[in-house]
């Protein structure tokens, strides 16, 4: 694998003045084999079933309006409906009652297995709640405690396949098998073995599937988590019994519990050290790398820092809020497809936010937000794309001397498409976490060319970067934290302006600085911040800021080596057929070969197959400079398009005076063939400069004139 590039870190010490240390920061120059790619919606939430009504409302209804704001927040910055999973310990030993009208009837505490009542309006609930928010899926949970009433839990499963429909993602039958000999669960039975677990899941399986409209119930298991050996469960006879019914192969798995009102074994320093990140990850990971060999997806079904409700000091900092995105991350790195944060009561200290005191409105503002919530933002704008999925990969990160494992990092990777002859992409991303409370550090991102030309690129040229920092006053606190600038208030709502730290100079031989806050987070994006975020509620921005805001697309130098293998005798052949066919009078002259590939590029990164057209911009000056103004190579598109709409590929539209006498110059061919893109970043911008003669010194080529003319203004989006 080559490893073509290097990023200097320079890792300030700040213990004495002007003490430093620099390490090299290595990444692959493409994807590494093996990376398995997660949408971006690989993150999602887990609502313990005895408390929704007190977080959602009792009715469809009476959804609290900061609940809806806090999840839209989440929603507006994924091109995928919302995750979430609906279960627990509380839904596997409660009782679905299809007359009930209460959402929940029994008391709520902070015990595991606390038995419930629980009504069908939960599901009305759910659907409502995801349907405000703009699209959710969702995992519900089908109790297994109660084995022989068999009967309830295949009510739930027909109610909610028919309430749910396509909202339904999976059936998780049955939380926490390993655990039910220990919590008393399975009376009069001395050890509840492997084997006794696989013939109870074939029995309540059996009986749902008796049910004509279930027969295809995308089903989910084992759900364990801690005292059962995965490859052991797989291998004897469970993954053989149950591999054609089963959706995911889900585990859930905490660092440790607060279950036994003692204090937990680790404070808050055991969350502030990338290795403890990596060891717990690597809990059945036998288990989840023979699941992925077998081809079945891997979920985290449920996770969060100090089981069984959190610790007070833990839980609720910005600590916590790291390490959580540091495991989401390495757990993605080792090839799970979901992963979901867990959420219970009001009051837990492990919350994502809280409701205010039971005497006040829910609909009212005076929520608490919880660190956590601040991850579900974070990690989804890391991982946004349009439907193709990115690849996440640990980069192994070094650590000043005097903070030893403080530093994580990750780099990411969207999807290639071999069709187009680019399998593998070089990262569009990297997330840098910086757990030492000691100062910022900072990273020169430089180019080592060495073994590495245009021709096989990988992330070349890079003219400016963009990136958002994630921020609070100190590790043990949950206070004045901020994501690019905004805080989020009492009712859901982001507020200030949101902000993206442009750096330039990236693509010189001296390179650019990334200061990373201490403590604290970034994201640094190669390929432009998404403006599909710009929907996301009250989410404001200034036009005269000096820094760029969520709705403008970074400008940057353009190399071709960016395009990293994409076979440029395609690029050069498909845009010399439209260049000519197009607007290429009767003896003009042929336009120059660096023009073209830069044109050609334009309009590979412009194209996405045949659903969907990146809105996206570029800028040329009169002499090669960047222009302030921003063009779109193609003309106005679908403005008012959603998400879920599929959106054909836009033709260009040429302006009329480029419209030769007697249609001399038609548009392209609909047989002309494009190469297909592979990712949908936002466009760099094209400085063209010949090794000849600089632009501003010679005259303009009939070419250049035209394309000047071919980039036509419109409202960004």
């Amino acid at each position: 694998m080559s490893r073509g590039f290097l990023l200097f870190a320079l890792l300030s010490a700040f213990v004495t003045p002007f003490a430093s240390a620099q390490s090299n920061l290595t990444y692959p120059s493409n994807v590494p084999d093996g990376v398995i790619f997660v949408d971006d919606n690989y993150f999602g939430i887990s609502w313990e079933l005895q408390v929704v009504n007190l977080i959602m409302g009792n009715t469809p209804d009476t959804i609290p309006t900061p609940l809806q704001n806090y999840l839209k927040n989440v929603r507006a910055r994924m091109s995928n409906p919302l995750r979430m999973r609906i279960g627990g310990n509380s839904m596997d030993n409660s009782y679905y009652v299809p007359t009930q009208v209460p959402m929940i009837n029994g008391t709520v505490d902070n015990r595991n297995y606390t038995p419930i009542a629980y009504g069908p309006i939960f599901l009305d609930v759910i659907v409502k709640l995801g349907d405000l928010i703009g699209g959710s899926q969702w995992d519900v949970g089908l109790g297994l405690v109660h084995v022989a009433d068999g009967n309830n839990t295949v009510n739930l499963a027909v109610t909610a396949a028919q309430k749910l429909g396509n909202r339904l993602d999976a059936f998780l039958l049955g939380n926490e098998p390993d655990l039910y000999a220990s919590h008393g669960l399975r009376p009069g039975q001395a050890n509840y073995t492997v084997q006794n677990y696989i013939d109870d899941y074939a029995n309540i399986l059996g009986q749902i599937h008796s049910i004509p409209e279930l027969v295809n119930a995308p089903m989910a298991g084992p759900t364990i988590c801690c005292s059962w050996d995965l490859y052991t469960l797989l291998t004897n006879g469970y993954l053989g019994a149950f591999r054609n019914f089963l959706k995911y192969l889900t585990i859930q798995h905490y660092p440790q519990n607060n279950c036994f009102a003692q204090p937990p074994a680790f404070d808050i320093g055991y969350f502030t050290n990338h290795a403890n990140v990596v060891g717990l990850s690597t809990y059945n990971l036998q288990g989840v790398r023979y699941a992925q060999q077998e081809g079945l997806n891997v979920s985290m079904s449920e996770f969060n820092s100090v089981a069984c409700g959190g610790y007070p000091g833990v839980s609720n900092t910005f600590a916590a809020l790291l390490w959580t995105i540091d495991y989401a991350l390495q757990l993605a790195s080792l090839g799970y497809t979901s992963a979901y944060i867990h959420t219970r009561e009001p009051g837990v200290t492990y919350n994502l936010f809280d409701p205010p005191a039971a005497n006040l409105d829910q609909n009212m503002p005076g929520w608490t937000t919880g660190a956590p919530y601040h991850s579900l933002l974070f990690i989804t704008e890391a991982l946004h794309s349009e439907g193709k999925g990115m690849g996440v990969v640990d980069l192994q990160a070094p650590s000043p001397e005097n903070a030893a494992n403080s530093v994580a990092a990750y780099a990411i990777y969207p999807t290639g498409d071999s069709s187009s002859g680019i399998a593998r992409m070089p990262p569009t991303r990297f997330v840098i976490i910086n757990y030492a409370a000691n100062g910022p550090l900072s990273f020169q991102f430089n180019q080592n060319n060495t073994g590495v030309t245009p021709a096989i690129g990988g992330l070349m040229s890079i003219g400016k970067v963009s990136v958002k920092q994630l921020t609070a006053d100190a590790l043990p606190t949950n206070a004045n934290i901020t994501w690019a600038g905004q805080v989020v208030d009492g009712g859901g709502n982001l507020q200030g302006t949101p902000t993206n730290i442009t750096v330039t100079g990236c693509g010189s031989s001296k390179g650019c600085t990334i200061e990373v806050p201490g403590p604290g987070a970034v994201v640094v994006y190669l390929d432009g911040p998404d403006s599909s975020i710009a929907g996301a509620p009250n989410t404001t921005s200034d036009p005269n800021a000096s820094q760029t805001s969520t709705e403008e697309v970074p400008a940057a130098s353009f190399d071709p080596g960016y395009l990293n293998g994409f076979p440029l005798n395609q690029i050069m052949s498909a845009a010399s057929t439209i260049m000519s066919t197009t607007f290429s009078p009767e003896g003009a002259e042929q336009p120059d070969s660096l023009f073209l590939i830069a044109f050609a590029s334009r309009l590979s990164l412009q194209t996405n197959g045949s659903t969907t057209s990146p809105r996206s911009s570029f800028s040329v000056g009169e002499s090669g400079e960047l222009d302030d103004r921003r063009y779109s190579l193609f003309g106005a598109d679908d403005e008012e398009d959603t998400p879920t709409q599929a959106r054909q590929p836009l033709m260009p539209v040429w302006p009329e005076e480029l419209q030769y006498a007697e249609d001399s110059s038609p548009m392209p061919p609909a047989s002309t063939a494009l190469p297909t893109p592979t990712h949908c970043a936002p466009s760099p911008s094209i400085v063209v400069e010949s090794t000849l003669q600089s632009p501003s010194k010679r005259p303009k080529t009939w070419i250049e004139k035209a394309a000047k003319k071919i980039f036509v203004p419109r409202k960004m989006v």
